[in-house]
């Protein structure tokens, strides 16, 4: 828990419920309480290598809210992905329905964590053992080949809309630090399954 989330939990906690308060006022407030607080959490780990267990332990706070409170933490979360990755979509997204919401979450967990879909069949296609090179060096030795690589599997699979515009619309630069980093985050796996 960040700083800035437990200040907001405790604020929220602690203040003392006004003595006409019914139940359901004093049960709207803590939902408002830890609505807040995971999502300053979430926000906070956005790049982060524990993102996906925040996510996992946080989510139902802000999956449960109404599409209007889910839109702004989704807002929230495209500004400080913008900031971290220096990544913006080109078009003007709208989320207003529980698909375009669940299509926004599905594009965070691909973008942190749930990547292998990707990762796996493109350094299998390069036929690289991964604990025999130094990644970062073959990445920026190799990094059209795997754009190319990266540009095959968008067209054999099916990510969602999100994600498809993320990969064809990241910078090269941008998108090989971020084929970098989760690779590094997944090396042992992309090891274990045999994708050498």
């Amino acid at each position: 828990m960040s700083d800035k989330s437990q200040e907001i939990l405790l604020g929220g906690l602690d203040e003392s419920p006004e003595e006409d308060s019914d139940g359901l006022e004093l049960e709207q407030r803590y939902t408002t309480t830890f609505y807040e607080s995971s999502k300053r959490d979430i926000l906070d780990h956005i790049n982060h290598e524990n993102f996906k267990y925040i996510w996992v332990i946080l989510n139902r706070d802000i999956l449960t809210q109404p599409i209007k409170d889910q839109a702004i933490f989704i807002e929230q979360a495209l500004e400080k992905i913008s900031e971290v990755y220096d990544f913006e979509f080109f078009e003007k997204l709208t989320f207003s329905d529980e698909y375009e919401c669940g299509e926004f979450y599905e594009f965070l967990e691909f973008l942190e964590y749930n990547n292998l879909s990707l990762l796996e069949p493109v350094w299998k296609s390069l036929k690289i053992d991964l604990r025999k090179i130094d990644t970062k060096l073959f990445i920026e030795q190799n990094s059209i080949r795997i754009v190319s690589e990266i540009d095959k599997q968008i067209k054999l699979n099916k990510y969602n809309t999100l994600v498809s515009m993320f990969l064809k619309g990241f910078n090269k630069d941008g998108l090989m630090s971020w084929f970098l980093e989760q690779t590094k985050r997944n090396r042992i796996g992309l090891i274990i399954n045999n994708i050498i």
